[in-house]
C-alpha cells in the first residue's frame, strides 16, 4: 500500500491573507461594529427593566429608600452577572473562537476522558436543555424589545394606540428579511444607531441625576440588601424584574464567534456598561421627581417633549438591534449544534470570509420570525411579555455556570480552592434569579419553556435516531473490511471476470469507476467498508473495476490553500480520498474529482464515473413496540426536513449521481439494515443469500436502547 499522497491545491493567491488576526479582532473599530449586533438586547433593557419594578404587575412605592435599593440591585447585578461572570470569566472558555453554551459542551466533549461518567452525562444533558431554552429567549427578546419601543408612540400620539401591533409586526418582518445581508453589513448599518442610542441614554439621564445627586448612594450594595429585606416575600417579584437588566448576557456570549472576545470586552467596558449605569441612575432620579409619569412609561419620562418623537424612532431602531443579538446568537447556536451532531443539518450561508462565525440560516431565521409574530399577537403589550420573560434566560445562565465549573476544573485544571468559591458564588446568584422568575410561569413564563422543551426534544430525537441507525450501519458495513473487498476483486480476476459458486448466482466486474461517499475515512486495509458499498454489491451483483471511497471534511478556516487532498492508493483499483474545504467555500465534489483526474490520481484512461450517495429509508413494521414506533416516526419526519449530506457537499445536479437507498428496518426485535433485494422464492428469502458473500447470511437485529 502506498503512503498518503498530498496534493497542493492551486488556489488564487488573493486569499492568502484572508484570515483576520487577533490584533484586528481586538481593535476599537471591530468593537464599534460589535455594538450593532452583540449589545442590542442588553443595551435596550432600560426601556422596560426598571419600569417593571415600580410600575409593572406588582408596583411598589417610589420613595427614596425603595428607589436607592432597586437601582443598587441593578448596578450590582450588571457588575456581577455581565462584567464579572460573562465578560471576564466565561468568555475565556471559547471553543476555537466560538462562544455560547454549546461551545462549553464542545470543550467538555474534548476532555470527556478526564471527567467522571455521571458528571459528563449529566452536564451534557443540562447543556442541551440550556441551549434549547435560548431559542425561547430568542423569540421573546425581539418581541418585547420592539413592542416596548413602539409603545412610546402612543404616549406622543395617543391616537396611534391601535397601530402598535401592526407596526411591531412590520418592523420585525423587515428585521428578519435583512438577515441574509450578513452580520457584518447589518452591523455596519446598526453600529452608528447604537452609538447614538447610548449617547442618548446618557444625555437624557444627566439632568435628572444632577437634580437628585443622592441617587449615587445606590452604588452602596447595602441599600439593595435592605430593600429586599424590607419587601419580604414581595422581593421575589422584585428580583424577577431586576434580572431583566441582564437578559442579553447569554446572547453576548453566544455572539462571541462574530467579533471575538477582545472586541466585545472593549465595547462593553468603554461604551455599553457606562451608558447603562448612567441611565439606570437617571431613571432612579426621575422616580424621585414628583412630576407624574405619563402612561406609566418610566424610560420616556426622561425625554423632553420636543424629543419624544425622535426618541421613539431611535428606540425602535435600537430595539431592532436588540433583536439582532438574539438572532445572530441563534444562528451561532444552531451551527454549533449541527457541528456537535445534536441538531439536524440545515442550510448555512457564510457571510464573511474573515470571521467563520458570521453566518445566515434561512430556516432558523424565519422560524424565529413566526415565533416572534405569534408572541406579539398573543401577549399584545410589553408588560405582558415582561411577565413571561426571564425563566428561559435565567435557566440557561445557571446551566452555563455549572458547565463553566466543569470546564474550569477539568480543562483549565483550576484548583478547587479557586473554582469552587467563584462558581459557587455565581450559581447561588443564578439560582436566586431563576427561583424568582419561576413565579412567572403561569403569567406567560410557560411559553419559552414550551419552546425550549420542543427544541430539546428535537435535539434528543436527532441524537437517538443517529445513534440507533449508526449502530446498524456499523454492524452492517464494519463487519466487512476493505481487505475482504480487495480479496473478492482478486478472486474475480483469477476467475476471468465472472465468479460463480454452486448456487445460480454470479458476481461480475464492470469496467467503470464508482465514487462512493463515506462518512468516515478509510485509511487502512482493516478499516470497515461503508455500508453503502455492501448494499451496492448486493443490489447490483457488480464490482466496479475502479472504486474511490470519498470523505469530505469542512474546516474552520475560510479557504483551504494547500493540502486539500489526502489520498491512499490500495492498489487493485481501490482508492481512498479525503477532501478538505474551508467554511467560505461551497464544497464541489465534481470539480474535486476532475482535479484528481488532472493530477493523475485517477487514471487517465478513466473518462467517466458515477457518484453513489446513500439515502436512508426508515421502514417501521407494524409489530414495533409503540414507544419505538412513535420515536422512529418523529425521527423520520425530522430526517426529511434536514439537508442530505450529498446536497450539502454540492451534489445537487442529477448528472452522474445515483442514490443508494439504505433500507433500515425497525421491528419488535430492534433495528437493522435490511437485505436490499426481494427473493421471488420464499426459501431463498429465508436463506437470505448475499451476492457479495455467496453464502446464506442474515443481518441480525440490534436492540434499540
Amino acid at each position: 500500500m502506498k503512503t498518503f499522497r498530498e496534493i497542493i491545491n492551486r488556489e488564487k493567491s488573493t486569499h492568502a491573507n484572508s484570515s483576520m488576526d487577533n490584533k484586528t479582532k481586538g481593535s476599537i473599530g471591530l468593537a464599534i461594529l460589535a455594538l450593532g449586533v452583540v449589545f442590542g438586547d442588553i443595551g435596550t433593557s432600560p426601556l422596560y427593566a426598571l419600569k417593571e419594578t415600580f410600575l409593572g404587575h406588582n408596583p411598589i412605592v417610589a420613595d427614596l429608600p425603595n428607589v436607592l435599593g432597586a437601582v443598587s440591585l441593578f448596578f450590582w447585578t450588571l457588575f456581577i452577572v455581565v462584567s464579572f461572570k460573562y465578560v471576564l470569566l466565561i468568555m475565556r472558555a471559547d471553543n476555537d473562537g466560538e462562544g455560547g453554551i454549546l461551545s462549553l459542551l464542545g470543550l467538555i466533549k474534548n476532555n470527556h476522558y478526564k471527567i467522571p461518567q455521571k458528571v459528563y452525562l449529566s452536564i451534557s444533558v443540562l447543556i442541551l436543555f440550556g441551549a434549547a431554552l435560548l431559542y425561547g429567549d430568542g423569540m421573546i427578546t425581539p418581541a418585547i424589545s420592539v413592542i416596548s419601543a413602539v409603545e412610546g408612540l402612543a404616549i406622543a400620539l395617543p391616537s396611534t394606540i391601535n397601530l402598535i401591533i401592526p407596526l411591531t409586526l412590520i418592523i420585525l418582518f423587515v428585521l428578519f428579511a435583512i438577515q441574509k445581508k450578513g452580520t457584518e453589513k447589518v452591523a455596519s448599518y446598526f453600529s452608528p444607531i447604537m452609538i447614538l442610542w447610548l449617547v442618548s441614554l446618557i444625555g437624557f439621564s444627566i439632568p435628572y441625576i444632577l437634580k437628585s445627586p443622592e441617587i449615587f448612594q445606590s452604588i452602596n450594595p447595602l441599600f439593595g440588601i435592605r430593600f429586599l429585606y424590607r419587601e419580604g416575600i414581595n422581593s421575589i417579584w422584585i428580583i424577577g424584574t431586576v434580572v431583566l437588566c441582564v437578559t442579553g448576557a447569554e446572547a453576548l456570549f453566544a455572539d462571541l464567534g462574530h467579533f471575538g472576545r477582545k472586541a466585545i470586552t472593549k465595547a462593553w467596558f468603554f461604551f455599553v456598561y457606562p451608558a447603562l449605569i448612567i441611565n439606570y441612575l437617571g431613571q432612579g432620579a426621575r422616580l424621585l421627581d414628583p412630576t407624574p409619569i405619563a402612561g406609566g412609561n418610566l424610560f420616556y419620562a426622561l425625554v423632553s417633549n420636543w424629543a419624544l418623537i425622535p426618541m421613539v424612532i431611535l428606540s425602535t431602531l435600537a430595539t431592532v438591534i436588540a433583536s439582532q443579538a438574539l438572532i445572530s446568537g441563534a444562528f451561532s447556536l444552531t451551527y454549533q449544534a449541527m457541528a456537535l451532531g445534536v441538531f439536524p443539518r440545515l442550510r448555512v450561508l457564510h457571510t464573511n470570509r474573515d470571521m467563520g462565525g458570521q453566518i445566515y440560516m434561512p430556516f432558523i431565521n424565519w422560524a424565529l420570525f413566526i415565533g416572534c409574530a405569534f408572541l406579539v399577537i398573543f401577549f399584545r403589550n410589553s408588560g405582558n411579555l415582561a411577565a413571561a420573560y426571564g425563566i428561559a434566560v435565567t435557566g440557561t445562565m445557571a446551566i452555563t455556570t455549572m458547565a463553566f465549573f466543569v470546564v474550569a476544573k477539568y480543562k483549565f485544571e483550576w484548583p478547587d480552592y479557586v473554582s469552587v468559591p467563584i462558581c459557587g458564588f455565581l450559581i447561588i446568584i443564578d439560582i436566586i434569579f431563576l427561583g424568582a422568575n419561576l413565579v412567572k410561569f403561569f403569567h406567560g413564563g410557560y411559553m419559552p419553556i414550551i419552546v425550549g422543551l420542543m427544541i430539546f426534544f428535537i435535539m434528543w430525537i436527532w441524537q437517538w435516531g443517529r445513534k440507533t441507525i449508526g449502530v446498524a450501519y456499523k454492524i452492517y458495513g464494519g463487519r466487512k473490511s476493505l481487505s475482504w473487498y480487495i480479496d473478492l476483486k482478486r478472486k474475480l480476476e483469477r476467475s476471468g471476470g465472472i465468479l460463480e459458486d454452486s448456487r445460480p448466482r454470479n458476481i461480475v466486474e464492470s469496467d467503470r469507476m464508482v465514487v462512493l461517499l463515506s462518512s468516515h475515512p478509510v485509511n487502512e486495509l482493516q478499516d470497515g467498508i461503508p455500508a453503502t458499498l455492501r448494499i451496492f454489491l448486493k443490489r447490483s451483483g457488480v464490482i466496479p473495476k475502479h472504486l474511490m471511497l470519498l470523505t469530505i471534511h469542512q474546516e474552520r478556516i475560510p479557504f483551504v490553500l494547500k493540502d486539500r487532498y489526502k489520498v491512499v492508493n490500495f492498489g487493485n483499483g481501490v482508492i481512498s480520498a479525503q477532501i478538505r474545504f474551508g467554511f467560505m467555500e461551497d464544497p464541489d465534489v465534481k470539480k474535486s474529482l476532475r482535479d484528481l483526474w488532472a493530477e493523475g490520481i485517477i487514471r487517465k484512461g478513466i473518462r467517466r464515473c458515477s457518484i453513489e450517495v446513500g439515502e436512508e429509508e426508515i421502514i417501521i413494521r407494524s409489530n414495533t413496540p409503540i414507544i419505538n414506533k412513535v420515536l422512529a416516526r418523529i425521527y423520520r419526519y425530522v430526517l426529511n426536513l434536514s439537508i442530505p449530506a450529498h446536497r450539502y457537499f454540492g451534489l445537487n445536479n442529477a448528472s452522474g449521481l445515483n442514490k443508494i437507498i439504505v433500507p433500515i428496518v425497525i421491528d419488535k426485535e430492534g433495528i437493522r439494515i435490511d437485505i436490499p433485494e426481494f427473493a421471488l422464492v420464499f426459501e431463498e428469502e429465508k436463506e437470505a443469500i448475499d451476492p457479495d458473500t455467496l453464502i446464506p447470511t442474515k443481518t441480525e437485529f440490534n436492540k434499540i436502547s
